[in-house]
């Protein structure tokens, strides 16, 4: 079969393109005929990239108040678009904008993979408290922030062009979660079905016998215990840094043996709790490669605080480095962390988060063995099945028995 994948970036983009760019491999492993077409400069040489040679100031502009830009409409215009049996478009309106998505339809078999909300709502990826995507958007609360970057609000229009997409024949939705499936029903793909497919997990680079080479980076004692936050932008409000931030104080003056460790961009060191006594390490944007899956290992818990998620890779990436994760109950999170893997709480208890870090540290939240942990989420989300549930999908899409 070919197939041709869109999306924003490779996998050093965030979540969405690099479950991408695992599905774009998976298949072609499996001898079907992929491209991989993204937006922001790969890393790797393995797909198309398609930019308007540079980047073109002011083109989030255009994808705000056009749904296209330059990079859409030579996506639009590259003549290998056009012959592949299957179309899989991911974070379409902040890659190459939704009415490039609507474009692209023409009729032929499209998946469209609802990462977050833009694709069913007026374009925002998550709404906070609004829940104006239930009646068609419009006087948008978010209008002046990214991805808004007009001081117009066009989030009606967008949304209605959403919803045109949505109802075009041949177009299939799918949701890494349940959760999320919901909530793109309650919006733009209101009576339409949405299709289930969990992300999966890189079990071959993420795995429990790293924990050593982790620990040795960082440079602890054996008996110390490490608590780590990972995120792409870990200055992102929704990712809840600043609560974790507080909920681990108490525990950092009280524990001279535990250190708090930070992947991501937008953090320095500085004033977080332990950095006075060299037990805070802040390790900045890291590739999912082997250094993270070896911080990963090394770890005792991560602590996934945030406030709105879909199925974030940094659970799946924890529990199959063998580490359990302590989450709020956030989107579909709670569909990812089986009883035995780890700690749900409420939403915006910090007080809950110190006592749960507390409880795991010290034995006593009742969890499984790194082995269980990871043999657990290898049966559950595993990249083959992640594959293998596509290859079906896509059967069915290109014989018109989907619906």
């Amino acid at each position: 079969m070919r197939i041709l994948q869109v999306s924003q970036g490779d996998a050093s983009a965030g979540g969405g393109s690099r479950v991408a760019e695992q599905l774009a491999r998976g298949l072609s492993s499996r001898g079907h005929e992929v491209e991989h077409v993204v937006r922001m400069k790969p890393g790797t040489d393995v797909k198309t990239y398609i930019r308007w040679f540079r980047r073109i100031p002011g083109d989030g502009f255009l994808r705000n108040a056009l749904g296209i830009d330059p990079s859409g409409l030579r996506l639009l215009t590259h003549l290998d678009t056009w012959w592949f049996d299957v179309v899989h478009m991911h974070d379409m309106p902040l890659a190459f904008g939704g009415m490039t998505a609507r474009l692209l339809v023409c009729g032929r078999p499209v998946a469209l993979t609802l990462h977050d909300y833009s694709m069913f709502t007026g374009g925002c990826q998550y709404p906070g408290s609004c829940r104006r995507f239930g009646y068609g958007c419009g006087h948008c609360p978010q209008i002046g922030r990214w991805p808004f970057v007009l001081p117009l609000d066009l989030t009606s229009l967008h949304f209605r062009l959403h919803r045109n997409l949505a109802g075009q024949p041949g177009v299939v939705a799918i949701s890494p979660s349940r959760h999320m499936a919901q909530e793109a029903r309650r919006g733009a793909f209101a009576g339409r079905r949405v299709h289930v497919i969990p992300n999966p997990v890189d079990t071959d680079n993420f795995r429990p016998d790293l924990r050593p080479e982790g620990r040795a980076l960082l440079g602890v004692r054996d008996d110390d215990r490490i608590v780590l936050f990972v995120a792409f932008d870990v200055s992102d409000p929704r990712k809840g840094f600043l609560d974790l931030v507080d909920a681990i104080h108490p525990l950092m003056q009280d524990r001279p043996s535990l250190h708090f460790v930070v992947a991501g961009k937008g953090v320095r060191a500085g004033g977080l709790p332990g950095e006075p006594m060299g037990r805070a390490h802040v390790l900045g944007r890291m590739e999912p490669g082997r250094r993270l899956a070896s911080i990963y290992a090394a770890a005792d818990l991560v602590v996934v605080p945030s406030r709105e998620d879909n199925f974030p890779c940094t659970v799946l990436e924890a529990l199959s480095s063998g580490t359990p994760v302590l989450a709020w109950d956030a989107g579909g999170i709670p569909e990812m962390i089986e009883q035995g893997a780890g700690l749900v709480l409420g939403m915006g208890d910090v007080l809950g988060l110190t006592h749960g870090i507390e409880r795991v540290l010290d034995g006593d939240a009742g969890l499984w063995t790194r082995k269980t942990i990871r043999e657990r989420v290898s049966a559950r989300f595993g990249l083959a099945g992640f594959v293998s549930a596509h290859e079906r999908l896509y059967s069915m899409m290109a014989a018109r028995t989907v619906s």
